[in-house]
């Protein structure tokens, strides 16, 4: 079977127009008086379902097979010479006379035929016309989702191509190169975290869901660094650096919340503002923020919630945020690494 023609979507909606059809040519039979053989009539009725089916599902083969190879009339053509076959071997092999109050058997054979392949033609076309714009439904669906998925593969090359001129020994071996020639010390110090900024931005870009705690507070130390040298109001601590050798936690969830806290920072950088970073019970990193005359408001932001949410897939120990005098405190959770 034509595996467009499995679709399930596609059966229902054949057997529900089969089933108005017939029920529409029920109610003509009726009202013409060929009630009075109520055997015949349901008998023959159930022949004109079947028929009926029959050229459904021959213009779903024909329309929707990608074996056949021809444009859309002569397919037409192939579907009516069959839906009119059909409609002549269900008549003259049923046991009921589908026109009882005037059998085809009266008139010529031609004219017989001409009556059933003209009943062919008829709902056999509705049925064409039908599948043929299911047809073009689909295919326009089929060639917007290929669109798309050109439109993504070549965002993707696009990504990986920049990924690529942006390679992390290119850029270290480059900020390298211009930390040598520098000749103020810190100077030197700068260009040197931001090269290992880069480093472990670049390093750690691939599909890697959890990262030692360790590189991660490396690269807090640079980027810290870096912040605290434009933000002389700025100052922080890290006391976490030897952390267990198995502890990870979700990539860029300890750099979402610091970059959360600096950003409420920026509103008021007049203020005196300093992050002490510590372990607590060996299985707890630990963010305290102090801020003597500035309130954080944290538990709704979208880098919070964001962190909260990557935990849930790992474990059941909240992300919590806890307010004291002064004080934000955002506690992480530790994970195993194996």
């Amino acid at each position: 079977m034509i595996k467009q023609f499995a679709n399930k979507h596609l059966l229902k909606l054949g057997v529900l127009l089969t089933l108005m059809f017939s029920f529409a040519v029920f109610d003509i039979r009726v009202s013409q008086g060929q009630d009075s053989d109520m055997v015949n009539l349901i008998g023959s009725h159930i022949i004109i379902t079947l028929s009926y089916f029959g050229f459904w599902v021959v213009n779903s083969i024909i329309i929707h097979s990608e074996k056949i190879k021809l444009n859309v009339w002569f397919k037409a053509l192939i579907a009516l010479f069959i839906n009119s076959v059909i409609a002549i071997v269900f008549y003259y092999l049923s046991p009921f006379e589908e026109y009882a109050m005037n059998p085809l058997s009266n008139f010529p054979l031609y004219i017989a035929w001409w009556r059933l392949m003209v009943k062919a033609f008829i709902f056999g076309g509705i049925f064409y016309l039908i599948q043929t714009l299911i047809r073009y439904n689909d295919r326009a669906q089929w060639l917007e989702l290929e669109i798309a998925k050109k439109k993504k593969e070549k965002l993707q090359i696009e990504i990986e191509r920049y990924w690529q001129m942006l390679n992390p020994h290119f850029l270290f071996n480059a900020l390298s190169m211009i930390r040598a020639d520098a000749r103020d010390e810190s100077v030197k110090a700068d260009i040197a975290n931001l090269a290992k900024v880069y480093l472990h931005l670049l390093d750690n870009r691939s599909e890697t869901k959890l990262i030692a705690i360790e590189k991660v507070l490396v690269f807090l130390q640079n980027y810290l660094a870096l912040f605290s040298k434009s933000h002389p109001k700025f100052s922080y601590k890290i006391d976490a650096i030897h952390t267990p050798h198995t502890a990870s936690i979700p990539i860029f969830t300890l750099f979402m919340c610091i970059g959360c806290i600096l950003k409420q920072y920026m509103q008021s950088v007049e203020e005196p503002f300093f992050i002490h970073i510590y372990l607590q019970n060996v299985d707890t990193i630990v963010i305290d923020t102090i801020h003597p005359k500035t309130q954080l408001v944290l538990e709704n932001k979208p880098q919070i919630i964001k962190v909260q949410n990557e935990y849930l897939q790992y474990t059941a120990q909240p992300v919590s945020v806890v307010y004291n005098e002064g004080h934000t405190v955002v506690k992480l959770p530790l994970l195993s690494a194996s």
